[in-house]
């Protein structure tokens, strides 16, 4: 008998062993719930990879493109001239050409990249084509696209 009793002794403390007990989960601690900065993170991924906007012929492709503040818009002259990527509505000095940015020239199969942080609509265009209608848009929006 007493051999049983040491046996029986041993199991429950066994039994014992590793077993824990935890309260369950508060509201506040939800599984589920998303990071507060989720959106901040969301918005730093966005920044890390630029628009894309290929220059082919006489046009840009896009010509117009929507992006967050802090956004980037890569140009990649894929034609076979040379053209300029010119922020503004026009070369007329009361348009402000180049006020922001102007990629001049922009070389066969070269590339340029600007950051756009302020919200708005900012036109661009081909200096050497904007007679033949070689004009773009960026706008940036503030929130979620």
């Amino acid at each position: 008998m007493r051999m049983r009793w040491g046996w029986a002794v041993l199991l429950l403390m066994g039994l014992g062993c590793g077993v824990q007990t935890t309260s369950p989960p508060s509201s506040d601690m939800s599984v589920n719930r998303a990071p507060a900065d989720m959106a901040t993170i969301k918005l730093d991924m966005a920044s890390v990879q630029p628009t894309l906007v290929r220059i082919q012929g006489m046009q840009f492709s896009p010509a117009m493109v929507n992006i967050q503040p802090g956004g980037k818009v890569r140009w990649t002259n894929g034609s076979n001239l040379v053209h300029t990527v010119t922020s503004g509505k026009s070369s007329m000095v009361a348009d402000g050409p180049g006020a922001f940015f102007d990629e001049n020239p922009l070389a066969i199969g070269e590339s340029f990249e600007f950051t756009f942080t302020t919200v708005g609509t900012q036109p661009y265009f081909c200096r050497f084509h904007e007679a033949m209608g070689m004009t773009g848009t960026v706008n940036v929006m503030p929130g979620t696209l």
